[in-house]
């Protein structure tokens, strides 16, 4: 146990001619590759920063569970959507997951209770819509909630 090999910097432990061993190419550390892979990964984290930060607001400033929120936040996102869209918005793609999707009509009716004077409209058949000035007030009062928190918490 205490013989173990050490091997030099530019050694390599496994000969490159030994059958079923490819040589591997390291990439160096200032390519551009790996800096552009980097740079989508900050923008993802960020990204995905910005839209937690927007359904711990709306939770915030309404006093919704973590689903209402999500529901809130993606009537928000695209203004007017299928209850197929949103129920997938909120639970996911999996066929085989996830509550029915008369769920939908649910969390709708006790988030219209929730947001008070903020008409969420019905679109018969298909959805439910949010109106621009509805989705600008949302995000308003999110924010204001956000920033309200943070400065308590200081």
């Amino acid at each position: 146990m205490g013989d173990e090999e050490e091997f030099a910097e530019d050694e390599d432990p496994v000969p490159a001619d030994e059958p079923g061993v490819e040589p591997v190419t390291p990439h160096r550390e200032g390519s551009a590759e790996m800096a552009a892979a980097e740079a989508d990964e900050v923008r993802r984290w960020n990204k995905k920063a910005r839209e937690d930060a927007q359904v711990m607001g709306l939770q915030v400033a309404f006093g919704l569970t973590a689903t209402e929120a999500k529901l809130l936040d993606a009537l928000c996102r695209m203004g007017a959507a299928t209850m197929e869209r949103l129920h997938a918005d909120v639970y996911g793609l999996d066929p085989n997951g996830g509550p029915e999707l008369k769920i939908i009509d649910v969390h709708i009716c006790k988030l219209r209770k929730k947001l008070g004077d903020i008409e969420i409209e019905t679109v018969w058949g298909s959805g439910y819509r949010l109106s621009a000035e509805a989705r600008e007030l949302i995000r308003t009062r999110a924010a204001q909630a956000i920033g309200d928190t943070g400065r308590a918490a200081s």
